[in-house]
């Protein structure tokens, strides 16, 4: 997405800037994807480590790539809902789809 203001030396400074060009919905979509992608990134060392610990252990790879599957497709359900619930009570919904609970 170009907001007009990017630039190479601080573009994570952008949303910041932007939010006083922008209407405060838009705003907030911005930030739920920037908090949904952290969330992604704190997340993914556990998957990894994870599978690697599954696969040293000598788990089945069917069962560990099934298991691998399930998790991606509740992250990508938990980011989607993480990117598009806005009210305060519908929020809860997204930990419905929290990776691992199907474990």
């Amino acid at each position: 997405m170009s907001l007009g203001l990017g630039h190479n030396v601080y573009p994570r400074d952008d949303i910041t800037k932007a939010s006083s060009q922008l209407s405060a919905e838009k705003t907030a979509a911005i930030k739920r994807r920037e908090a949904a992608h952290y969330n992604a990134l704190e997340n993914f060392p556990l998957f990894a480590a994870a599978m690697i610990v599954g696969n040293e252990a000598g788990l089945d790879s069917g069962r560990l790539n099934l298991v691998g599957f399930g998790y991606l497709v509740s992250r990508i359900v938990y980011t989607w809902c993480y990117c598009n619930i806005t009210t305060e009570k519908s929020s809860w919904f997204r930990y419905v789809f929290v990776p691992g609970r199907e474990c």
